[in-house]
Parts: C-alpha cells; structure tokens; sequence
C-alpha cells in the first residue's frame, strides 16, 4: 500500500491533538521516547489506545535494548533501536501489522 508521512509532531500532547484534528487517521504512528513537554508517554499511548484502537504504534528509541524489551507494557506494537535503517523500519512495520492480521 501506499506510505505517506502525515506530521512531525514534537510533544505527545499535540499527538492526540493532531489525531482530533485530522481527516485520515494514520495506520502507524512512529514515537521517540524521549519527546520532552505535555503528557508522559505511557498516558498518552493508552490514550490512543483507548480512542482509535486501530493505530499501531512503534516506540523509537536510542536507550538500551533492556527498555525496548518491554516496550509492549508501554502498550506498543513494536519497537526499533536507534540509529536503524530503512530495512530495519520495513520489518518492524511489517511485523506489526503481520501481528494484528493472524
């Protein structure tokens, strides 16, 4: 299918503002952890959760692996280390929406 980037949004309150505001609901949305300012990453994914059930979310991260190995009781689908490539992103994507199709 097609792949568009709709935002970069720099704070995760603006993520469920920009999902309020929007016309075409994303497929995907890519975090970094450490976006700084509005509310904590683990209220704002159960959020998004809780309002459109049907948005995967991948947290991104340059921290240890030892936080990305628990990344699904932050209530993400995925995970990718930073710095990654591009066949990185396709698989962590893949696996996703792989997962919610079985």
């Amino acid at each position: 299918g097609d792949v568009r980037l709709l935002h970069v949004i720099d704070n995760y309150s603006n993520v469920i503002k920009q999902l309020e505001n929007s016309k075409l609901l994303p497929d995907l949305i890519i975090m970094d952890f450490t976006i700084k300012g509005g509310k904590d990453i683990k209220s704002t994914v159960s959020e998004i959760r809780s309002r459109y059930p049907e948005i995967k979310i991948i947290v991104s991260s340059g921290y240890s692996d030892s936080f990305l190995e628990i990344y699904q009781e932050y209530g993400f689908d995925g995970s990718l280390n930073k710095p990654y490539t591009i066949d990185d992103l396709s698989r962590i994507i893949a696996s996703v929406f792989d997962k919610s199709h079985n």
